[in-house]
């Protein structure tokens, strides 16, 4: 509607909004899985496990990239940033300066997405013991990958995820003075490291604090300023209700439109575009949300507990994610949290199902890591 609505206004012709079929390919790829898991096509345990060594292999790529050896350069040519060829010219520069792009393509991206791998990893840390191993592997990749990126929105991300993650045990524990108690001195440790290391001069520390410094010092940077007022400057009427639609801003002077995506959604399909978005988003998140707290799914349906807990955290973390860069809109990984959440979901579904109101109401006993 907004593209034929802007198109057919600003140019006096109707042009195909492509960017459309990344939104239907996404739906096609949440069904599936959800058929998948419904159905029992595909036992959800072998799905699980599978995930796991699929973003392993792509946490490797990102490893790969950045640590100095032979293959590096076959691995960025594999996996380029465009052409590669900024990449293989940065080679020469320290390590703690050497941005990965990543499996992703894409230096920011790649860290977004490497979060919520580390959110699926914790996920099946905490409710899958025979997979501890390999997940505590992934979580030590995926750390390496949003480290390497240099992602500023990355390193928020990951802080936002370990915030949600102790909110949820404290939701669920008895005893949340110890988990406060653990947090607060694990937190203090933290902080008290990274101050050490900065005032020692650490390399990384350094530049990542002083990258967090610039952003803070330009109101954001380009996303928020420059690029939200040429967009906002040519919108008028009816564009604040529908947007200036996608081939208006591919036309445009800043083609990739806005990089803070709340900010790019509205540009490109307005209000209305905004709320149907962002209605979706709510509606999986109070989903999911509302069987995290089912008693039988945290202490015995531990495959469903894993991929519900991995799909709320994971789609709110991407959220805070995108306002630093696109989670809607990336092409490569974009689908990949778009097939657990359509897991999750299918495997919730066979189970609601199969399960009587008397087996999923009952009191609320303490929440349980796996032992």
């Amino acid at each position: 509607l907004s593209t034929f609505i802007s198109t057919r206004m600003r140019l006096g012709y109707f042009l195909f909004p492509r960017e459309t079929i990344q939104y239907v390919a996404r739906a096609i790829f949440f069904t599936f899985m959800f058929i998948m898991s419904y159905t029992g096509l595909v036992k959800t345990r072998l799905i699980i496990r599978s995930f796991i060594f699929v973003f392993i292999l792509a946490m490797l790529i990102g490893i790969l990239q950045w640590i100095p050896w032979p293959g590096r350069i076959v691995f960025i040519k594999l996996y380029p940033f465009r052409d590669g060829q900024l990449q293989i010219d940065k080679l020469v520069l320290p390590l703690y300066l050497t941005r990965i792009h990543g499996f992703a393509r894409n230096a920011t991206a790649n860290a977004g997405f490497a979060v919520f791998v580390a959110v699926y990893s914790v996920a099946v840390l905490i409710a899958d013991k025979a997979s501890r191993r390999a997940s505590l592997l992934l979580l030590l990749f995926s750390t390496v990958n949003i480290l390497a990126s240099l992602s500023r929105a990355g390193l928020a991300s990951a802080l936002f995820a370990i915030l949600l993650f102790l909110l949820i045990g404290l939701y669920y524990s008895k005893n949340r003075k110890r988990i406060i108690y653990i947090a607060a001195i694990m937190g203090s440790l933290l902080i008290v490291i990274c101050m050490g290391l900065y005032l020692s001069g650490n390399n990384y520390i350094t530049f990542m604090f002083n990258r967090f410094l610039r952003l803070f010092y330009s109101a954001g940077g380009e996303r928020f300023t420059v690029q939200p007022r040429y967009f906002f400057s040519l919108m008028r009427g009816s564009d604040y209700l529908f947007g200036l639609s996608n081939p208006i801003i591919n036309l445009s002077k800043i083609p990739w439109g806005i990089e803070s995506e709340p900010l790019n959604i509205f540009v490109n399909y307005g209000l209305f575009g905004v709320l149907l978005q962002y209605s979706l988003v709510v509606v999986l998140l109070r989903y999911y949300f509302a069987r995290l707290t089912l008693p039988r799914l945290r202490n015995h349906e531990r495959e469903a507990f894993l991929l519900t807990l991995a799909s709320f955290v994971g789609l709110l973390i991407y959220q805070v994610f995108s306002t630093g860069f696109f989670f809607f809109r990336d092409v490569t990984i974009g689908f990949l949290p778009w097939l657990i959440f359509g897991t999750a979901v299918g495997h919730l579904e066979r189970l609601s199902s199969t399960s009587t109101d008397e087996c999923l109401i009952s009191s609320q006993p303490e929440f349980q890591l796996s032992n």
